[in-house]
């Protein structure tokens, strides 16, 4: 039985939280896979399978973990699963083939057929990766999923393998406030159902992540240490004010300009250096 541990990520990093496993209780896993993810106060990191078996957890997401310590195992004896899976997804365009056949009767229409053969495989494969979308989540998508209480099923994959993108997630939040706007000023015309969670105003308490625990310190430690104030000097300005109002007209019928105070302040500062 293989240890999965919490490796070293830098020297001053000792604790992290376990963000997400990729990988199920029970399912095997090769050298070299992505098992899980570690989240610390200045990284997110991927944790990966050294040698291949069938992988069980042993804490649970979103558990505080020290570095060194046993997060996981590999049973080194399982056996790897028979490649059945693959075979049994080809068969499906040769089932739906027959039906665009029974359309056309020309044998001419032989590469038409595979033109719609093909199309029904976006379909498949879009079904097929829904189940996967939560367990491929990244932390900073399933944050925002959860912050914005969207179904992640609804939205629209664009990553690899029908992976969801953090881009995808905003697109769909961008849409549900537009939708919003649309419903408060009575303008929804295609009578589109308001996706939930994207109504009214709510709020949602969850534990911090490392990094945004240690963003949260500093900003208050800056708070708390740095030097916050303003300091006023006072000066009387009377005597300057009556010499301009007296000589004023003087000035500018001499110089064309107006007598300001920056003079007065710069004879000031003549006066004090020497």
């Amino acid at each position: 039985m293989f240890e999965v541990k919490f490796p070293s990520v830098g020297e001053s990093i000792t604790t992290g939280v376990l963000g997400l496993w990729s990988k199920q209780a029970g399912e095997y896993v090769h050298a070299g896979d992505s098992i899980g993810e570690i989240e610390t106060d200045k990284v997110t990191s991927e944790v990966f399978a050294e040698v291949s078996g069938a992988f069980t957890p042993s804490v649970a997401e979103g558990d505080e973990i020290e570095v060194g310590q046993v997060i996981g195992t590999i049973d080194e004896s399982a056996e790897a699963p028979a490649a059945s899976e693959k075979p049994a997804a080809e068969p499906v365009p040769e089932t739906k083939a027959p039906a665009p056949a029974s359309k056309g009767g020309a044998g001419i229409t032989h590469d038409d057929r595979q033109g719609k053969e093909a199309a029904p495989a976006p379909a498949a494969t879009s079904a097929g990766p829904q189940v996967d979308k939560v367990a491929t989540m990244s932390p900073a998508v399933r944050t925002l999923v959860e912050e914005h209480g969207l179904d992640p099923a609804a939205i629209t994959a664009s990553g690899k393998g029908g992976r969801l993108l953090k881009s995808d997630v905003l697109t769909a939040v961008a849409e549900g406030k537009k939708l919003n706007v649309a419903v408060a000023s009575g303008g929804v015309s295609n009578g589109a159902p308001v996706p939930a969670g994207t109504t009214g105003e709510r709020t949602t308490r969850k534990k911090m992540t490392p990094l945004r625990k240690r963003i949260a310190q500093r900003l208050v430690s800056a708070q708390q240490e740095a030097a916050l104030l303003t300091t006023f000097n006072e000066v009387d300005m009377s005597s300057v004010m009556r010499l301009r109002k007296q000589f004023q007209d003087r000035f500018v019928a001499k110089h064309e300009i107006k007598l300001g105070f920056m003079s007065f302040f710069v004879k000031a500062v003549i006066y004090a250096l020497k």
